[in-house]
């Protein structure tokens, strides 16, 4: 990509877009943990099959929940890592766009400073 053009990134999208990754990511969190409360709850005085049963379900369905939890989690940072990035490369860009300006101006001078010698 060139110097001169400038990174496409909307930022305010990309901070929105991991912002509501974090707030879907807490509200499974909460939901998991009273999910949890309940079949605690559930299981008092229960034995024998149906509840090894129920422990089951329950464990994979918690499993599960803590799964989607830390992919959304997940994709938030990298949301964030790339906006990161995108700003970085922008400096980049412009920091390079001004050294090769200056060197523009650097080479000019000199020419006209030479031309003035003769």
């Amino acid at each position: 990509m060139s110097i001169w053009t400038d990174v496409r990134f909307d930022a305010a999208t990309a901070h929105a877009a991991a912002r509501e990754l974090r707030s879907v990511a807490a509200d499974v969190e909460a939901a998991a943990e009273r999910r949890a409360d309940l079949a605690d709850e559930a299981r008092d005085g229960w034995t024998g099959r149906q509840r090894e049963w129920f422990d089951d379900a329950v464990g994979a369905q918690l499993a599960e929940a803590g799964d989607l939890v830390a992919a959304l989690r997940a994709a938030a940072v990298r949301i964030d890592d790339d906006l990161a990035a995108s700003v970085a490369e922008q400096r980049r860009r412009v920091e390079a766009r001004l050294a090769e300006q200056r060197a523009t101006e650097g080479a000019a001078q000199r020419r006209e400073r030479l031309a003035g010698a003769r």
